[in-house]
């Protein structure tokens, strides 16, 4: 079980100080310090009050950005603490709320030893069935603070033309310490450390139409409130090229998942098979099938370049793991909105297992000074806890236009319906939820440091849970940006 409660903070500082001994190391740094000042006014300042509640909302966002490109040096840092003010609110007025990313990876000695390390702290909404909201403006207790953090020691060695191995050794950690807004939206979703360690070895240039791969692994997840996660399991892979557009794909191995949970719990051999098929240097399609857990499953990742700036992906994925770990693997988005990294995150978070069978189509592209890009998901949940099985499908479009150097337009909408059980005593019944939101931003560049935004964003939601959250929400603000 989990006994080392203050992980974070040895991890945190491990992380940010790998990459300080190279900080002098032939590399390209870029650090942007900027302070945003926004003002929006909301006709639904408190999402889970049971009448619509109207306030103007001060937010206060300095920030850094850091960036370093070398030949041994990688650094992609940000962080800003929003401050929000709220002068009509009952009780406390303001809230702080941080939001950090970094990723680094180091050379430590050459071609033989690399540290890699993430972090990652966000707002997330701790159940989707409650309160939500298009605008992070809003107040509810249905958002609390997330930290995620991983680090990879590897070594990589090189066997001429004949292999490649690498050898690595994890560790992650996933926290929250709002513990008391956890407790409020009905989340037992706590602490959890994962200690892993992999080996893989690829075939090299000398294989051309056979190419291989073998791995070992090996993961404990340590968790607060549940039993500790051993995996650990090997694996041979390969693919044959038949000729220039077809290569047959297939694997082999043994895994074992053991978590005192029936739903989890797995010792057998696993298998798949199929094919890559490139017709064209426009077209990319991979399928497989085979047994990775319990019952058949498959996979399909497909590609295809419209236009030379024009391209239109479609994938599925099958996965069984704790809600921890998926914050840990999912984390990592880019927003079609805004184009930042921000967590991509789950529908909520829990303490148990949960099995998501996804479907991905999303078509990117850009025309001119015009880019676009619409995206829809189907992701089915197949949880330990069977309150949680659901089934959601999302849309989301985006469309931004260069209208002049200086101004620029962009407009976007999203829509997410879900279906699923809610039990109220011995009785349950089908529920569904629908949940879109649609809006418009300008954005004048006043002068090489000073940007200005005026946007607007209108969300609603309609079903048959939690009537009260169930109204239309207005947001309008205006933002001033300065890179310091």
């Amino acid at each position: 079980m989990y006994k080392q409660n203050k992980i974070a903070c040895v991890l945190l500082p491990a992380i940010a100080g790998v990459s300080v001994p190279f900080a002098g190391m032939a590399a390209d740094w870029d650090v942007v310090p900027s302070l945003t000042v926004t003002e929006t006014y909301t006709d639904n300042v408190d999402l889970d009050s049971a009448e619509a509640q109207g306030d103007f909302i001060t937010q206060v966002a300095p920030s850094i950005a850091v960036r370093a490109d070398g030949a041994r040096l990688d650094v992609d840092f940000r962080y800003t603490p929003n401050y929000f003010y709220y002068p009509d609110a009952e009780g406390d007025q303001d809230e702080v709320r941080h939001n950090l990313f970094l990723h680094t990876n180091t050379e430590l000695s050459r071609d033989l030893f690399f540290v890699s390390a993430t972090a990652n702290i966000n707002q997330r909404f701790l159940d989707r069935r409650q309160a939500i909201s298009s605008s992070e403006g809003s107040r509810t207790q249905n958002r609390a603070t997330i930290q995620t953090y991983q680090i990879s020691p590897y070594l990589v060695r090189h066997f001429g033309s004949f292999a490649d191995a690498r050898l690595e050794a994890n560790v992650r950690h996933v926290r929250s310490d709002d513990r008391e807004r956890l407790d409020a939206a009905g989340s037992d979703f706590d602490k959890a450390t994962s200690y892993g360690t992999t080996f893989s070895l690829d075939s090299g240039t000398e294989f051309s139409r056979f190419e291989w791969n073998y791995s070992a692994f090996y993961n404990n997840q340590e968790r607060v409130r549940s039993s500790d996660y051993v995996t650990y399991g090997t694996r041979l892979d390969g693919s044959y090229r038949i000729n220039r557009m077809l290569s047959l794909l297939g694997s082999v191995g043994y895994q074992s998942r053991d978590a005192n949970s029936t739903f989890v719990n797995f010792d057998n051999f696993v298998w798949d098979a199929g094919f890559r098929l490139v017709p064209g240097p426009r077209t990319s399609i991979s399928f497989r099938y085979g047994n990775q857990y319990q019952g058949d499953t498959f996979s399909l990742d497909a590609f295809y370049r419209i236009t030379p700036k024009a391209q239109i992906t479609v994938s599925y994925d099958d996965r069984l793991e704790t809600y921890q770990t998926l914050e840990v693997l999912d984390f990592v988005i880019l927003d079609p909105f805004s184009g930042e990294v921000t967590n991509g995150g789950t529908e909520f978070l829990d303490d148990s297992f949960v099995r998501t069978k996804t479907w991905r189509v999303s078509l990117q592209g850009e025309r001119g000074r015009t880019s676009y890009s619409l995206s829809g998901t189907n992701r089915r949940y197949f949880n330990e806890v069977v309150t949680r099985d659901e089934e959601r499908w999302t849309a989301a479009f985006s469309l931004s236009r260069t209208i002049s150097r200086k101004l620029s337009a962009t407009v976007h909408g999203s829509f997410s319906y879900s279906e699923y059980i809610d039990r109220f005593g011995d009785f349950s019944f089908a529920v569904d939820d629908k949940f879109w939101s649609a809006g418009a931003n300008m954005s004048y560049r006043v002068s090489e440091s000073l940007t200005s935004t005026l946007s607007y964003v209108h969300s609603d939601r309609s079903g048959t849970r939690l009537p009260l959250l169930n109204r239309p929400s207005n947001y309008i603000s205006f933002s001033l940006r300065a890179a310091l």
